[in-house]
């Protein structure tokens, strides 16, 4: 019963790899009807369900795993996602800052709260979690990215330049951030920095 559990974990995860969501998540649900109920098989099956588009049914397992492993932030990402494609944004600020209860120094659950905070429409909130997501991970260009599209879109050119800047410093290949700082130079009527941009 052990070995036939192990075969079918192997199996999924390496269909879950490999992008073959709809075996994957048919090995996953195979161990649980065996009885075997685990952080690793929930959460994986949740990342099948996810990338198959059933993000309601994702949730469940994505949070079946966060109260198993409170600790492990992927499963508080996962739940969070699912809610954001279940088109349930309380729900998903829900689960984020459940996360951050548990591992409040994590930046991925800082970054998905100024997200969510920013397609709610709660732009000072954002703002705000922006801050912190950028003091926690400040190699992240794109979280300076997101950051700086979000100053200008408040209409603080200055700040959102200067985070944009740091934006293709730290990813100079990036088109997207280069566009944006470009648009927002031309916008500030920095025309000559604009078109070097």
């Amino acid at each position: 019963d052990f070995r036939i559990s192990n075969d079918l974990i192997r199996r999924g995860l390496l269909r879950l790899h490999d992008g073959e969501y709809e075996a994957s998540v048919v090995e996953f649900r195979q161990v649980l009807a065996r009885g075997v109920q685990s952080f690793e098989v929930h959460l994986f099956l949740a990342r099948g369900l996810l990338a198959l588009g059933s993000a309601r049914e994702a949730a469940k397992h994505f949070e079946e795993a966060a109260r198993r492993a409170p600790v492990r932030v992927e499963a508080w990402e996962g739940l969070a996602e699912s809610h954001v494609l279940a088109d349930d944004l309380t729900a998903a600020l829900h689960a984020v800052k459940k996360g951050q209860e548990q591992r409040p120094e994590a930046a991925s659950l800082r970054v998905h709260e100024a997200r969510i905070l920013r397609k709610m429409g709660r732009r000072p909130e954002a703002l705000q979690a922006y801050a912190a997501a950028a003091t926690s991970a400040p190699r992240s260009a794109q979280v300076q990215l997101e950051f700086g599209e979000l100053l200008r879109d408040v209409g603080r050119l200055d700040e959102a330049i200067e985070r944009l800047r740091e934006a293709v410093t730290l990813d100079p290949q990036s088109a997207v951030a280069w566009n944006s700082l470009a648009a927002v130079l031309g916008a500030a009527g920095r025309t000559v920095e604009a078109t070097a941009a």
